[in-house]
């Protein structure tokens, strides 16, 4: 539990919320994006989770590629924004095991104002 120094101290989550953490199994769809999915996975295991390889455990909704590129928007912003919808799916499972409330749907656009 030592590893978990900082998380032990945040109110939401105290010694009772890291050992649901480190006793939860999710499993991030297939059909995510592939770069958003591994970094909610990376995400998920740094919070102590075990991270599935099937659908038996908790399914963590990532987005898949066609809704990354929306909230992208533009190319350049690809890369951002599959950090952000894993990081997003990530904190949602983390609440959703810590019996915590939902966040509205990731609904933001990253794409810059049209060039003149």
């Amino acid at each position: 539990m030592r590893r978990f120094g900082r998380q032990l101290i945040v109110t939401e989550v105290g010694e009772s919320g890291q050992a649901a953490l480190i006793g939860s199994c999710l499993y991030a769809s297939e059909t995510a994006d592939s770069a958003s999915r591994r970094w909610a996975r990376d995400y998920l295991e740094r919070a102590g989770c075990e991270v599935a390889t099937s659908e038996v455990a908790v399914i963590v909704p990532v987005l898949d590629s066609t809704e990354v590129d929306a909230l992208a928007g533009e190319p350049e912003y690809r890369a951002i924004a599959e950090l952000l919808a894993g990081a997003h799916a990530a904190v949602e499972a983390l609440k959703s095991v810590l019996d915590l409330p939902e966040a509205p749907p990731l609904d933001i656009s990253l794409h810059s104002a049209p060039k003149p």
